[in-house]
């Protein structure tokens, strides 16, 4: 009788927190907003940047605009995101 073994390899998934629906309302009108932008910066919500002092997933990133290869994908960007001097030229949109 032929038997076939087989290992057991446990592992530990860190879930991110879920986003309430306050939050999630904010980030959609944020990114509704920043859309008149879209000719001069890529508005990119939730991009993962893989920098020097670690990982940012920030809610939103703005970064100049850019050419992209659809076949080859970029999990976590290596670049680090907008200048905040060139942030903070962009009009300011909110008011609170």
């Amino acid at each position: 009788m032929n038997t076939q073994a087989i290992e057991v390899i446990e592992t530990e998934v860190v879930l991110e927190e879920a986003m309430s629906l306050n939050h999630s309302r904010l980030i959609g009108r944020l990114n509704v907003l920043l859309a008149a932008y879209e000719e001069q910066y890529d508005i990119l919500p939730e991009l993962e940047f893989e920098l020097s002092t670690g990982r940012l997933k920030p809610d939103v990133a703005i970064m100049p605009r850019q050419t992209y290869n659809w076949e080859k994908d970029i999990i976590r960007y290596p670049s680090p995101l907008l200048p905040p001097s060139r942030f903070y030229r962009l009009p300011r949109l909110l008011t609170f």
